[in-house]
């Protein structure tokens, strides 16, 4: 059975930014304990913040990862920074798991188990199969309930669903969260309840029975909800366990065709939106819209009809402007022009409103909406002007407000939206212009590949303009930058020259990036040029003293070695790594990194 092979990238393919970032450093800090491969599937115990060790496993295929789970708070899918630990390790470190360790007769022997947990199950009888169940669950009373309950579903033979008792285990997790010892902050020991509460619905739906596992699951989310104000989330735990029963209603709402129990979900749903719980792919707004009937429609709308009344009341403009955004994709294509415009008003949805108002042809009215908007709102208006055949009408609506208004966020709207309009009509020489001032507050390479391209698509004479652009660089002693101009000139040779003026006499580097874009560079055709910057830069680190400075330096002076041994220049390899042992013999440290490199060899 072939396992992927996998690489950084389909690790952080897999998870988010942040569980990335935390699963790095649980990976550094040795937090995967007992990595096994069973099957297809890795197993581990990772170091926690709120336990000892949490159990973790990812199951692999041939390509890619197929699923996976974690014993933590938020572990419920494997998207967690245990099973990205667990993921790198088995990137970084595929031989720590070795052969499969198996027991045999109670003693551990070492197996290759090629076979996959399902093929292993398939292949067993059921008697078999019950007395290792049967086996497990006595070992381990914890999941009594979970394998009853999920057998008692699949039988179709209950349990009824005590709703009482559901929100008793509620309030028993909010206490524990709020009082017992070893809980640092609420969130996380709740929501660790909370999921084992929630597994019962997992049964539920496992077995095909949508209705019951929302009932569970629309239970225990309105208990939370009325104490949500009070649950301290230091962690930032909520919006993702929110995200995961959002997911979960998503799943079971298409398959319940009971009236009553689809409008406890859609509720539930209306109300976890009001807690502005919205993240991931699967939002509130895109469920509610994905699954309603049109008599839901109309009840779902007047919820969001008297919210919106009640945020203008009480001036509360981002939830105004939701609630009508929300309006308008529910019930948008049955309003009249009038209602419509209506809700756009009161919502302050000026984008909508200029639209519609375009639609029906009132450009006037369309223009007089435009007038009242901010920067940011009035370009993303203009495009709308431009969309319906008004070009001349959204320039002169952004004109008008850059002379209105003199803030640095009005400018810099203003003038993304002109640089986007000239380079969609060609007009080069416009395009030049915003990107010449821009380079003139802040110049950079971007923008003066931006400009060298752009005037290429001109008759305009680039080399006098070169020298006008590069005029003020010299002037202000930027040589950093001036020095990767030269390398997009491909002048490598200027680079080098001008480089040394970009280093800093109080051994501080401010931007060594630039040494090492011109060392590259001149590698092949300077080859002494390369080594000269890298030696130079390996110096500064030493004189700035210090294990991390001094193992940098050696980095900085292998690539001296490898330029030289490149050209069969070993003798002025063992002269300058001589001479820098010799210079510095009263830095112990910085020889014992030397040594530790393998520089001497």
């Amino acid at each position: 059975m072939k396992i992927a092979k996998l690489t950084v990238d389909d690790v952080k393919e897999w998870t988010s930014t942040t569980y990335y970032s935390r699963g790095h450093r649980y990976y550094n800090q040795g937090a995967i304990q007992s990595p096994q491969l069973l099957g297809s599937r890795l197993t581990a115990k990772c170091a926690g913040s709120y336990s000892d060790f949490y159990e973790v496993w990812v199951e692999l295929d041939e390509n890619e990862i197929i699923e996976a789970d974690c014993s933590c708070p938020i572990g419920d899918g494997g998207y967690c920074k245990h099973a990205v630990a667990l993921l790198l390790t088995w990137v970084h470190q595929p031989e720590k798991f070795g052969q499969n360790t198996v027991v045999v007769d109670g003693s551990l022997t070492n197996k290759d188990v090629t076979m996959s947990l399902a093929d292993l199950l398939n292949a067993s009888d059921k008697k078999s199969l019950a007395q290792l169940l049967h086996k497990i669950v006595k070992q381990n009373p914890e999941l009594y309930t979970h394998v009853f309950t999920t057998l008692a579903a699949q039988q179709n033979v209950g349990p009824k669903i005590d709703e009482n008792n559901l929100r008793q285990q509620v309030e028993q997790a909010l206490k524990r969260a709020h009082y017992m010892t070893g809980y640092e902050d609420d969130a996380t020991g709740l929501i660790s309840d909370l999921q084992k509460i929630l597994t019962v619905a997992d049964s539920y739906q496992t077995a095909g029975r949508f209705e019951g596992a929302m009932q569970i699951t629309c239970v225990v989310m309105n208990a939370i909800i009325t104490s949500f104000e009070d649950i301290e989330d230091y962690e930032g735990l909520l919006p993702d366990f929110f995200t995961d029963v959002i997911e979960r209603i998503a799943l079971c709402l298409p398959k319940i065709k009971n009236a009553k129990s689809r409008w406890i979900c859609l509720k539930l749903l209306t109300t976890i939106d009001d807690l502005n719980f919205e993240s991931g792919d699967v939002t509130v707004s895109n469920v509610l819209l994905d699954n309603i009937n049109a008599k839901e429609r109309t009840k779902v709308a007047n919820i969001y009809t008297t919210r919106l009344e009640s945020s203008i009341v009480h001036r509360r403009a981002w939830p105004a402007m939701h609630y009508g955004e929300f309006l308008i994709q529910l019930i948008g294509s049955d309003l009249s022009d009038a209602n419509y415009m209506e809700i756009c008003k009161k919502a302050n949805l000026k984008q909508h409103l200029v639209t519609r108002l375009l639609e029906i042809g009132s450009v006037s009215g369309a223009i007089d909406a435009a007038k009242q908007s901010d920067s940011w709102t009035l370009t993303q208006i203009a495009d709308e002007f431009v969309h319906f055949g008004y070009a001349a009408e959204a320039e002169a609506l952004i004109d008008e407000h850059a002379q209105n208004r003199n803030d640095h966020n009005a400018h810099h709207y203003i003038e993304k939206w002109k640089l986007k309009r000239a380079e969609q009509t060609n007009n080069w020489q416009a395009f030049i212009a915003i990107v010449q001032k821009r380079f003139q507050r802040s110049p950079n390479k971007t923008l003066y590949s931006t400009l060298k391209t752009a005037y290429a698509k001109t008759d305009l004479n680039w080399l006098e303009a070169q020298e006008q652009i590069l005029a003020p660089l010299i002037e202000s002693g930027d040589f950093s930058l001036l020095a990767r101009i030269h390398l997009i000139e491909n002048r490598i040779e200027d680079a080098i020259r001008i480089l040394p003026k970009a280093f800093s006499p109080d051994y501080h580097i401010w931007d060594i990036d630039v040494f090492h874009e011109v060392a590259e560079a001149a590698k092949k055709q300077h080859p002494h040029a390369t080594v000269s910057i890298y030696r130079r830069l390996a110096k500064i680190f030493i004189n700035n003293r210090g294990r991390d400075n001094y193992k940098e330096a050696c980095r900085l002076l292998k690539r001296c070695k490898a330029v030289l041994f490149s050209i069969n220049a070993k003798d002025e390899w063992r002269s300058l790594i001589s001479d820098i042992k010799a210079n510095y013999a009263h830095l112990p440290a910085l020889i014992d990194e030397i040594k530790k490199a393998k520089l001497l060899s």
